[in-house]
This record gives structure tokens, C-alpha cells and sequence, in this order.
């Protein structure tokens, strides 16, 4: 494999691959992926194949996705390697700096009140069911998510009640105001994750994300 590296080339396989593929088109299958989703590794491999004039089998298909797997693992160590080296790492990183408006000032600029200005929303469209994925126990590090257990800290702090709102306008708006659905106690019990919650800033860099698990958006 080192040997087909350096030119340019990844093995399907870590000892003895009988097949490689070029870091282009597994680059070239990436920015697909990341425009359209819905392009899936066996159209890919079917592609591959349509151009060396071979019939596709499903072997292709696991070969490919093997060298696609390793080809995103090397990405993924050499973006967490340059950020380390940047200092742009860690959980708060993006909080702190990741819009480039919104986290640095220039000497002398007057300060705005407020000073940032964020939007928080979620969707109940990225549902999961319980048990569904079990088979797969890697995990997927990123900074964009919130750990499961700095979410579940909270879980017990939403209030049920609802809070006694004086005034004529704070009625008014409470009167107009339209909330989403709620999600049945009985709906909910059965995905494992309802759906997603996304931290943006003005300028429209996603700052964090949490996954709403086993609840509505509260």
C-alpha cells in the first residue's frame, strides 16, 4: 500500500490489494457525496466499471466502499492534525471563532449590544429508531456535535408548567403564537433520535449541533 501511494493510488485491501483505486476519483466520489447524497458507492462502482469495460459484480461495490472508508479516515486525521496545529481545537472552538464577523474585532470598533446574534432550531425530520445501527459501533468524531451525555444533564431541567405571562402585549403574543405539533409520548418512545437541534450565528455558520433523543422539540 505505501508503494501504490505514492502513486497516487489506495489499495482495496491492507495486505496484498489486487485492486486500487486513484485518490482523484475517490475525491471526485467525495465532493459528489457532499452535493448530492443520494448518489450511493454502487452507482459509483457501476460507473468505474462502465469506463474499464468490466462487469460490475458486487465485489466492486465492497471494494469501493473499503477504500472510501480509509480514504475518509486519512481526511478526517489530516483536518483534526491541522487544526490541532492551528489551535482550532477542542468543543468550543466554533463557539469562539468559527465565523470570522462574529469572533474578531478590530482595535477600536465600537461594541454592538448585543454583541452576537444567534438563531436555535430543530426539525423532527432526522428520526432514528431504537436499535436501528447496532451493528456498526464505530463512533463519529466531530466538533459540530454535542456529546450525548453533556445533552443528558439537562433533561430534567425544561420546566412542565408553563410560566404566568403579565401584560397586554406579552398576552397578545402568546394568543398569535403557533407551536409545531407535539410528538406523542407513545411516538417518541420508539426512535431513539427524533430528530436535530442547530446553533447558527447571523451570518449563517452552523456553530453546534444536538441531537434531540427520545423527546420533541421542547
Amino acid at each position: 500500500n505505501v508503494a501504490l501511494v505514492h502513486r497516487g493510488l489506495l489499495g482495496c485491501s491492507p495486505t496484498q490489494p489486487s485492486c486500487a483505486v486513484t485518490f482523484h476519483c475517490l475525491e471526485l466520489f467525495h465532493q459528489i457525496r457532499r452535493c448530492q447524497s443520494s448518489f450511493s458507492v454502487q452507482a459509483m462502482a457501476k460507473v468505474l466499471c462502465a469506463l474499464h469495460n468490466v462487469t460490475y459484480t458486487s465485489h466492486f461495490h465492497v471494494l469501493l466502499v473499503d477504500a472510501f472508508d480509509t480514504y475518509l479516515c486519512i481526511l478526517r486525521h489530516i483536518q483534526t492534525t491541522l487544526k490541532c496545529a492551528l489551535g482550532r481545537d477542542g468543543s468550543k472552538w466554533k463557539l469562539r471563532g468559527a465565523c470570522p464577523a462574529c469572533a474578531y474585532k478590530q482595535p477600536g470598533e465600537p461594541k454592538l449590544c448585543p454583541r452576537r446574534l444567534h438563531s436555535m432550531d430543530g426539525n423532527l425530520s432526522a428520526k432514528r429508531l431504537d436499535g436501528s445501527g447496532s451493528a456498526d459501533m464505530r463512533v463519529f468524531n466531530s466538533d459540530y456535535f454535542i456529546p450525548q451525555e453533556k445533552v443528558d444533564r439537562f433533561k430534567d431541567s425544561v420546566q412542565s408548567k408553563s410560566r404566568n405571562v403579565t401584560g397586554s402585549r406579552a398576552l397578545t403574543c402568546s394568543d398569535n403564537w403557533v407551536v409545531a405539533k407535539a410528538v406523542q409520548e407513545d411516538q417518541v418512545q420508539v426512535f431513539q433520535q427524533t430528530g436535530i437541534f442547530v446553533l447558527a450565528c447571523c451570518h449563517g455558520f452552523v456553530e453546534c449541533i444536538a441531537e434531540m433523543r427520545r423527546s420533541g422539540e421542547l
